[in-house]
């Protein structure tokens, strides 16, 4: 001990002997260049320290190259983090500096605030410069060291947050990044608040605060109206009603398109204002396309958990979402993410709402009725899933007030069923660009559907049917043949919704709903099948036979079915 007391001491003592190194103090801009059409940068007199500093306008990204070699490099594994000078444009927005390496797949970054129109010293440390991609931090074994650090970034891959609203156009001075040898901080043990704080003043009827931390499943994704239909806002509501508490506040933080690396880099962004009292915590969709690994996976998040106690000093509680299924191979694919969620809370007595059995339990057909496509609810799903939560939070309060009967809808009235064979009944389509009706290949000595993507198309090739009535909350089963002969692309079958019936009203091409992609093969006519749940406010709905622009090669298509369920 004595001697690890000495080495720690001669380390400490070496530490302070060195001096601040300037990376950059943005004399002059040269090696800057940039990324993105609504990025600049120019050089500005306005500077924290001499006489100039960069000014960056974002979205998009603005890079420096350090004009350093290997040997001047050496020394940089001994600091501790750097330092910069941030002045903000006066916005809500965070914009990221980004610390990246030239060799292999190594880009750290960190949020600032922009709020401040003042010149703000940052000095971060390299635990806090956060991976975007599957590795560790800066300097941990087998990560990068700080000596491989080759380039300064202002922006990242993100032009989206909260809602998936895009990011306004942002600007911000940087002046001054240099390493720095010691980073102060403040040794914290906090662990997340024990759950029994929570429900105590859930149970007591207490204001309670609940923040929601995720992907775009949580952010609502797919839902015609996310803000009012995701089941963060129906959980508020029902627990609202139930309980009689008009406390019950509900807070959205997700992003589509999260992983759990993006959850540790938003942490200062995410973790503003009222500290909540329950953090619930949705993620794992993304890792597992971006193929993250399990280990990794679960080393995340248990890291993204120390960090939200750090963050509010353990004043709120954690509640772990096993990562839920999706349709197809998802149905199963995610069950070692739910797994780990099921070790992490168990492990560190954390709450679990355990929506992978719940979800899993339903079978696959009744659960994809639940789904609008392969990963996101449907506004059933939605509120199945915020019932559920409500049930798991209010018993785990052990309250027994009896929660409210709700008003049984009567079940809609059965939808009229559509089909064509295209033999003199498709007289109605709309055939755009290279699509056509042809006896060609088709079946039984009949007539098909055949959309060509040539080499070189001036638009992607469509096929509309007639408008097809239909009734909100009805479940249509959709149906076809297809003989998929397309060689490079991809094509869909969609439904494009409307306001009014027979095809009027209100259209937006950006929310249509795909129900078969990408399915068959170039040998034989195949049947395939989706489902989906008419939304309310929708009364007619055409189905779009769809190849991409980029594509090449031939669709065929026929005997379409839409048939209410």
């Amino acid at each position: 001990m004595r001697y690890l007391w000495l080495f720690v001491v001669c380390m400490s003592a070496f530490a302070f002997a060195l001096e601040p190194l300037v990376l950059v103090d943005f004399e002059t801009l040269e090696g800057v260049t940039k990324t993105g059409k609504q990025s600049s940068f120019k050089l500005t007199d306005q500077a924290a320290v001499g006489s100039g500093a960069i000014e960056v306008t974002l979205p998009g990204t603005v890079a420096y190259r350090l004009p350093f070699d290997i040997s001047e490099k050496q020394s940089w594994n001994e600091y501790q983090g750097i330092s910069f000078q941030v002045k903000g444009d006066g916005s809500d927005v965070w914009m990221p500096i980004s610390l990246v390496s030239t060799q292999g797949s190594y880009s750290f970054v960190y949020f600032v605030p922009l709020k401040s129109t003042s010149w703000t010293t940052y000095k971060v440390g390299w635990d806090e410069f956060i991976p975007e991609s599957a590795v560790g931090l800066i300097g941990e074994l087998g990560s990068l060291p700080p000596c491989g650090i080759d380039i300064v970034r202002f922006g990242c891959r993100w032009n989206i947050w909260y809602d998936n609203a895009p990011i306004p156009q942002h600007t911000a001075c940087f002046d001054q990044v240099q390493l720095e040898p010691v980073i102060d901080k403040t040794p914290s043990s906090f662990q997340p608040k024990s759950p029994e704080h929570f429900l105590a003043k859930l149970r007591a009827g207490k204001p309670v605060l609940i923040q929601c931390q995720g992907d775009s499943i949580t952010a609502g994704t797919s839902l015609r109206d996310k803000v009012t239909s995701r089941y963060s806002i129906q959980l508020q509501n029902i627990l609202r009603e139930w309980l009689g508490n008009e406390g019950i506040t509900v807070l959205n933080r997700a992003v589509g398109g999260a992983r759990t690396n993006d959850l540790r880099a938003w942490l200062n962004r995410d973790f503003i204002g009222e500290t909540p009292d329950l953090v619930t915590v949705w993620i794992g969709y993304n890792d597992k396309s971006g193929a993250i690994g399990r280990e990794y996976y679960a080393r995340t998040v248990n890291d993204y958990i120390d960090r939200v106690a750090r963050k509010t000093k353990g004043e709120s509680a954690i509640l772990l979402i096993a990562t839920g299924p999706g349709k197809g191979p998802r149905f199963t694919m995610m069950d070692d993410f739910a797994q780990e969620i099921r070790n992490i809370a168990k492990e560190r007595n954390l709450l679990l709402f355990d929506a992978s059995h719940i979800l899993k339990s339903l079978g696959h057909e009744a659960f994809c009725d639940l789904m609008a496509d392969m990963a996101h609810p449907n506004e059933a799903g939605h509120q199945m899933i915020a019932e559920k939560l409500a049930d798991f939070l209010v018993d785990a309060a052990k309250i027994t007030t009896p929660k409210p009967v709700k008003e049984q809808k009567p079940a809609p009235p059965k939808g009229q069923e559509y089909t064509t064979s295209f033999e003199g009944d498709a007289e109605d389509w709309k055939l755009e660009q290279q699509a056509k009706l042809t006896t060609e290949l088709a079946q039984d000595n009949g007539t098909c559907l055949k959309l060509t993507a040539l080499e070189k198309n001036t638009d992607h090739v469509r096929a509309w049917s007639k408008p097809i009535n239909v009734i909100p909350g009805q479940v249509y089963q959709i149906e076809a043949d297809v003989l998929n002969k397309i060689t490079t692309g991809r094509y869909g079958i969609y439904l494009g919704e409307y306001d009014e019936y027979d095809g009027k009203g209100k259209f937006n091409s950006l929310k249509m709903h795909c129900v078969i992609s990408n399915k068959g093969n170039a040998t034989r006519w195949t049947r395939h099948d989706g489902k989906y749940t008419v939304p309310e406010g929708i009364k007619s709905i055409r189905v779009l036979v769809w190849i991409a622009k980029e594509s090449t090669g031939t669709l065929y298509f026929d005997n379409l079915k839409v048939s209410p369920k």
